[in-house]
């Protein structure tokens, strides 16, 4: 079905099985709602096994923004200063809001 609201994208920077340029960034650029695209640039395919890896701490702030309207945790994904825009390993891409 079609998208219907916002969605994150999370990839790995070195993920040699699904790299984020052949299976995320078409996802991205075709996305007719507010997308957005983390990428931590040093996990592999199998990073977030088990307890969600450098994933949990995102997803869980996305769930809290887009769920449940926290501002706060909504700071990590919206803006030129956004927490996961400055953080140190991870890279953000934007459209449409988010």
């Amino acid at each position: 079905g079609q998208q219907h609201g916002p969605m994150l994208l999370l990839s790995g920077g070195a993920d040699g099985v699904a790299p984020p340029a052949t299976n995320q960034k078409p996802v991205f650029d075709a996305a007719a709602m507010p997308v957005t695209w983390l990428t931590e640039q040093r996990a592999g395919h199998l990073a977030p096994m088990r307890d969600g890896g450098a994933y949990k701490a995102a997803l869980t702030a996305w769930f809290l923004y887009q769920l449940d309207g926290d501002q706060t945790a909504g700071a990590m994904f919206s803006g030129d200063r956004c927490g996961y825009c400055t953080a140190a390993g991870w890279t953000v891409e934007a459209r449409g809001g988010g």
